[in-house]
């Protein structure tokens, strides 16, 4: 379907971009992670048809935001934390302007994973925190736990016994909650 894609203008083929995420996608769930941040950049630098605004759409806003999260991660993933960080941030931008409080929990999440991953871990615990919060709230407990279980470490490597023990408790209740 690539190539196909490739012989065709985003005015003859509108949805161009998000079909370009979706292969993209597709590598990046069979792990292979330079080909899916190959077609991911391809994607991302596609553009929309004139007068159309990616705002107005909500599947354009959702390839956007997972685009651009996709990326974050694979620059995570990297250890490129400087660019993982600069797609982060354009999602929160996005997801705050759209007031997405789901996206806002994972993406603070990913913030402060990255952050957590550096050993910074003054940045790293507040975002957790929110992503945690955000999370439970929006009923995405795996990302919830996900976080639950870096600050659980953070506060391991500092030693503050009471705090993990609480934190250990509390991620033990979410996985039996959802399974």
């Amino acid at each position: 379907s690539y190539y196909l894609m490739q012989q065709l203008t985003v005015e003859d083929f509108p949805t161009k971009k998000e079909h370009l995420y979706h292969v993209a996608h597709a590598y990046y769930n069979f792990g292979d992670f330079a080909n899916a941040q190959k077609y991911m950049m391809e994607a991302d630098k596609t553009d929309v048809p004139d007068g159309e605004s990616m705002l107005h759409n909500k599947n354009k806003v959702s390839t956007y935001i997972n685009l651009q999260n996709t990326l974050g991660l694979i620059y995570r993933n990297d250890g490129k934390y400087d660019s993982a960080l600069y797609y982060f941030n354009k999602v929160h931008k996005l997801a705050t302007s759209l007031n997405d409080s789901v996206w806002m929990g994972i993406i603070t999440g990913n913030i402060g994973i990255t952050h957590y991953l550096q050993k910074q871990y003054d940045i790293a615990i507040p975002m957790l925190k929110e992503d945690i919060r955000l999370s439970l709230k929006s009923g995405e407990t795996d990302n919830g736990v996900n976080s639950l279980i870096k600050l659980t470490d953070i506060y391991l490597q500092r030693k503050d016994w009471t705090t993990v023990k609480t934190l250990m408790d509390s991620t033990r209740r979410m996985v039996n909650y959802t399974h």
